[in-house]
């Protein structure tokens, strides 16, 4: 199983840019939620916490530096990143805060036709 960060290495990749704090944590929670709507299970194992900002994953959110694997990606992992990434990746992270405090992921999903 991929874990959290060859998500967010993924993320960095397909965008050609590492994005800030904010927005590579909400892009991982959009990723989250969207799966579990996807598949009826999240891609990674790792908890999420609330903080002021929205949710917030602390694996991720203390190792920023971490190398993550994209290639660890299945195929339709892939393409339900990529499908997030469309939505959501050229939001700040600023904006990407603000869609985390209402219902999330009825908001993508309807975005995303699911």
């Amino acid at each position: 199983m991929a874990t959290i960060f060859d998500f967010d290495a993924y993320n960095c990749q397909k965008l050609q840019a590492k994005p800030g704090r904010v927005a590579r944590q909400k892009l991982v929670y959009g990723l989250h939620r969207y799966a579990v709507i996807k598949t009826g299970r999240p891609f990674f194992d790792s908890p999420c916490y609330a903080f002021p900002l929205g949710p917030l994953f602390l694996e991720l959110h203390g190792n920023y530096g971490h190398n993550g694997n994209p290639a660890a990606l299945t195929e339709y992992e892939r393409a339900i990143v990529d499908d997030v990434l469309e939505k959501l990746g050229a939001m700040s992270g600023k904006a990407l805060a603000a869609r985390s405090h209402v219902n999330y992921y009825e908001s993508l999903a309807s975005k995303l036709a699911v």
